[in-house]
């Protein structure tokens, strides 16, 4: 009997713990959702640009991640890879555009590759350096920016952010720069940009393309004699080193555009669009902000290290611009958007 009850209470010990037990597994799953709800899905967003820590356009990216990871509560994992760390601006849009990468930033020059109306933003001397707010709100609040969100959605992305390296100002090795006839004969490195070609053909120099990673050795052997770039970009890199004289021409302004596989921002979920648009237009303002002294801060180290800098005057600036505007058309040819999106950038310079 004894043996009898022992065993029975041996059995109601053990009913009484799988009921506690039970019940402490419903109230995790009530606390946790695990049980009954599905665990939310989380993105991981790898973003490839050229730029290097330091330049506010890659600082932009670096607050967008803590922005976006922080607001979607690790829903989004965004994983940045700079300083060509993934490739070239062409070779990693492409890929952007394939689908086997997420997000890319890469200059406006480089864009027109795959969005033909952004030549327009190429042309020389197409904004007034004293215009450039103008320029960000059409850009951000006008028809010039739903024209170009339309355009860049047609080749496949979607537009994140519009953010900026300056302007570029011509710098040479041993050729005096000081107004247009300075240029004539002079052998200047360009990029393949139709617009930029032009230009330098129009003040008699000769343009020879070269990506920027030969330019350095082309600078040292005497191949060219003298490139455009940003200030902010002459500095850091160290080039200026190799050159002498620099005039501060701020006659290509250089957007860099951050844009998305259209086809994987379609397909996130509407709050996470949110929370990335939201932060991408703060880094956005902070990386303007961070930008809008760096080219005259730029300029001053050079002068500072012994660059022989030339501040043009109204009326040399007046020549180089009748020069640069002298090759609009030609550039344009008959393209109907680049003509529209000009007409709308100069709407927005008035």
């Amino acid at each position: 009997m004894k043996k009898r009850n022992h065993f029975m209470g041996i059995i109601f010990l053990c009913v009484v713990s799988l009921m506690l037990f039970a019940a402490c597994g419903n109230n995790e799953a009530e606390q946790s959702g695990t049980d009954n709800e599905p665990a939310a899905e989380t993105y991981t967003i790898r973003i490839a640009d050229i730029v290097s820590p330091g330049e506010p356009a890659y600082e932009a990216l670096e607050k967008f991640k803590v922005l976006v990871e922080e607001r979607s509560e690790g829903r989004i994992i965004v994983e940045h890879h700079g300083s060509g760390e993934l490739g070239g601006d062409r070779a990693t849009a492409e890929q952007v555009q394939a689908g086997m990468l997420e997000m890319c930033q890469l200059s406006s020059s480089n864009l027109y590759g795959f969005v033909p109306s952004m030549l327009a933003l190429d042309l020389n001397f197409v904004i007034d350096n004293s215009k450039v707010d103008a320029l960000y709100d059409a850009m951000d609040n006008g028809e010039l920016g739903e024209f170009y969100k339309e355009k860049i959605n047609e080749a496949g992305f979607e537009p994140i952010m519009y953010n900026t390296v300056g302007y570029r100002c011509w710098m040479t090795t041993d050729v005096p720069l000081e107004n247009a006839s300075s240029f004539k004969g002079a052998k200047i490195r360009t990029t393949d940009s139709d617009s930029e070609i032009a230009m330098v053909t129009a003040l008699e120099a000769f343009a020879t393309p070269l990506a920027i990673g030969e330019t350095y050795t082309a600078l040292q052997q005497g191949t060219v004699s003298g490139l455009a770039n940003v200030p902010g970009s002459f500095y850091s890199t160290g080039m200026y080193e190799l050159l002498t004289y620099g005039i501060d021409s701020k006659h290509n302004f250089v957007l860099q555009v951050a844009l998305m596989n259209k086809d994987y921002y379609d397909a996130l979920p509407e709050d996470l669009k949110e929370i990335i648009k939201d932060a991408a237009y703060e880094a956005q303002v902070y990386e303007r902000e961070l930008q809008s002294t760096v080219d005259d801060d730029s300029i001053q180290k050079m002068v500072d290290a012994g660059i022989q800098w030339h501040f043009l005057t109204d009326a040399e600036r007046a020549e180089l611009q009748e020069i640069a505007k002298s090759t609009w058309d030609g550039v344009i040819g008959d393209n109907k958007d680049i003509q529209h999106a000009l007409d709308l950038i100069l709407d927005s310079q008035k």
